[in-house]
This record gives structure tokens, sequence and C-alpha cells, in this order.
């Protein structure tokens, strides 16, 4: 059925009626509300969670309630059970499921051999031809070669209810062949994450969170104090969440330049991108504390009105709406354009002059829900949301807000994933 211009598709659609107890429940938890008689919140001023899940949803009114024809309980589906043909020329599974880079992460962990594909295809498999979406890993069997390596890839993709197919051959019907340069071979990473006094340790932990419990990736956190004493060399990835490096000194900044420029990928959130910037390491610019604040009239206030003005001056919690590039490497497993971005911060990355290098960036109008004071909404309209370009032969990727979000916002956080195993698909400069 179609409700607001959304499709929503039979057996994989789900229909919440408001005609139960916890009705009330269950408005909060779909709540747009934007405006409040208080407008002063201690952190979040929204809870709506299929926008944090990038869950697409419409309201049903009680003239479209005779379209609903609903079965079921909505229980969960059967568990998926892969049989993988041992003969096959290889194996290859979907990016969409939010599982996939737990599953991508446990086959390096166990010594598989691995192709990431940059482009779609049509492979033929045992039971017909599959269409793979950009993102589609894909273990040839001649890059592995112990026996029964496809019992192991068997064993994960069940243990992580994924499907895995069985690839008939190298030549594909349509898109990129296995073989093709779009075929991005895999290594295992070794991520660091920058941690210690002058850090945010939420987001220090929520960083963590993510990759160690729902990738399953063994991550370094490193002092930011100690960053001068670590072989930078050792990692694959450095991710520096909010916080204060201005006091670093040079000749830190100076390994982490040559890192960069010698195939790392630094991933900056929020203030850690200003620093990126004025290091010239990321091809934007941010606006200025002042020029944020200028966007806030301050004619005919008296005293007792700064509270409610340095109220206003803030973001506490609320979900933004942002226009994704859905060809760009970040955005592999997105398939909706609009991505609800949460957003606590009012630092404003500008959209940047050079062309490819900008992944998201928000609407005209991208308060979704929350509140946020309109100055500040108008000021973010159209800013960069997400930035990522080449630097020598690294890359730089920069989200302007907390991807990992409380470990609850999972709409955004295989951004994450993504910003790690997908960066070597990034060329743009």
């Amino acid at each position: 059925m179609t409700l607001n211009d959304q499709r929503f598709d039979a057996q994989g659609s789900y229909y919440v009626s408001l005609n139960q107890p916890q009705y009330r429940l269950i408005k909060s938890l779909f709540s747009t509300r934007k405006r409040f008689n208080d407008n002063t919140f201690y952190d979040v001023s929204n809870w709506n969670i299929p926008l944090s899940f990038n869950i697409p949803y419409a309201e049903v009114s009680k003239s479209d309630l005779r379209k609903v024809d609903v079965e079921g309980d909505g229980s969960s589906q059967a568990p998926v059970t892969n049989r993988l043909n041992d003969n096959a020329y290889a194996y290859a599974f979907s990016w969409d499921n939010y599982l996939a880079p737990k599953l991508l992460q446990q086959a390096l962990n166990a010594g598989l051999k691995v192709k990431v594909a940059g482009r779609s295809f049509v492979a033929e498999t045992d039971v017909g031809q599959v269409n793979f979406a950009p993102g589609a890993v894909v273990f040839p069997r001649g890059l592995n070669q112990p026996a029964g390596f496809e019992k192991t890839l068997e064993a994960l993709a069940n243990n992580n209810n994924i499907q895995v197919w069985s690839v008939q051959s190298g030549l594909t019907g349509q898109g990129i062949d296995l073989g093709s340069r779009n075929m991005l071979n895999l290594d295992k990473v070794n991520v660091m994450i920058v941690g210690g006094v002058g850090t945010s340790q939420y987001e220090v932990g929520e960083a963590w969170h993510y990759l160690d419990t729902r990738v399953g990736m063994p991550v370094s956190i490193v002092d930011r104090d100690r960053l001068g004493q670590v072989d930078l060399s050792r990692y694959t990835h450095i991710i520096f969440v909010q916080g204060n490096y201005n006091d670093l000194s040079d000749s830190v900044t100076g390994k982490i330049a040559y890192w960069l420029n010698n195939g790392g990928v630094l991933i900056g959130q929020k203030s850690a991108n200003q620093w990126f910037s004025n290091k010239e390491w990321l091809k934007a610019k941010f606006l200025s504390r002042q020029e944020v604040n200028d966007a806030f009239n301050t004619d005919g206030l008296s005293y007792g009105d700064i509270e409610v003005l340095n109220g206003k001056k803030r973001i506490a919690g609320a979900a933004f709406a942002t226009d994704i590039d859905l060809t760009h490497p970040l955005a592999f497993g997105f398939y909706n354009e609009t991505l609800p971005i949460f957003k606590n911060s009012t630092a404003v990355m500008q959209a940047p002059d050079k062309p490819f290098i900008m992944v998201a960036q928000y609407k005209d109008k991208p308060l979704m829900a929350g509140y946020t004071a309109p100055e500040l909404e108008d000021t973010i309209a159209e800013s960069a949301a997400i930035v990522a370009h080449t630097v020598g032969q690294g890359k730089v990727i920069a989200f302007a807000d907390n991807v990992n979000f409380r470990g609850y916002w999972y709409g955004t956080s295989r951004l994450m994933s993504n910003a790690i195993f997908m960066s070597g698909f990034i060329n743009a400069n």
C-alpha cells in the first residue's frame, strides 16, 4: 500500500495500532513535536524511535484505515539457514543488513580473503539471478584455498541470520564482473580511537561500544597525551571525536599528517573536524561562534532575557534531515535519500566549494523532531553534514555530528562501519 507518497511492501511492513492500552507511549515514540512551552532541555528533546533507526513510516488516518490489510502478530521471521554449494565459484552477501559489518569482521578474523563491490552487479547463483548493490561482500574461491572455508562462512552467516549466495561464475549478467577493478581487496583493519583528557568520554565510549559490541572489532583507545609515543603505522584508521586538540604539539600533528598522507584514514566527529580544517587536512570551513551568535537578534532584550537567549543558542538534542548521496561509498547499504541525524551541536560545517566531496547535506528545512530555535535551524540549513576526500594517499572523513549517539541511534551508526570498510573507494580530492 502507499501512504503519503511512501510505498509499504507486503510481508516487509508493520502496522502499529493506537487502539491498545499503551497508545500514549506509541504516540510518544512516533512524535515529531518541535515546539514546547519550556524550551530548556537537559539533553534530548525528542525520542522518535523510527527516525533513530532510519525506518520510513507514515501516520495512518481514519480514512486510510480501510486500505490496511494485516495478518499475523508481527513476530520475527524464520531464521536464515544457509547451505552453501561447495563447488561455487564464489560466495556473496549483501551490505544491506545492519549486521553485515559484523559478519565481514568475523570473516576477516577467520582469515578469509574478501572483496567488496564498488558497483552493482547481477550474478547467477544456484537459486537463479540475484541483484547485488554496491557494498556487496564477495569471497572468491580462488583466493580462499583452504578446503572447507565455505563451511566457516556458512556457520558465521547462519549465526548472524544473513543470507549468503553461492555464485556460479565470475562473469555476471549485468554490472561489473567479479574480476573488475571495482572489486576492492579488503584486508583486516586496525582502528584507533583517541581518548583521554581533552576528549568527550561519552563519544569515545559510544564509538568503542558500536565497534566492539555491534561489529566485533577490536579497537585501541589511546590517550590524546600519548599520541607522540605511539607508532601510528600500526593503524589503518584513527577516530577523533568531540574534543580539544589545539594544544597538540607540532611533532604530534606532523606524525599524523605523515601517517595520513601515506595512506591512513582519518575520521572526525564534531569539533575534531574544526581542528582538521585548521590543519588544512579537511577541505571544509566552519562558521565562527560569533557568526552563529549573530543569527540571534538581541535588540530590545533586557538582562532578564539572558537565560532564555542562552537556551535558544544550544541544541540539546533533536533529529535533523539530511540529503545523502546514495552513490557515495559512505552511503552503501542506505536506500532512502533522506537520512535523519541526531544533532546536539551548533557547529556549522559549511558546504565545500569542491565537487564530489560532500556526502550529505542538511535540507533547507532540516528540523524533523525536537526543539531547535528557528535562528539555528536557518543557520544549519544546507550546510554540510558529511564530507570525505583524499589527502595524498590517505582519506579524511568528517561527520558534523555524533553518528553513534548513546548506542541507540542505529540509523547512522553504520556510517562508521562504512567509513572503515568502504573508505578504499573514496577517490575525490
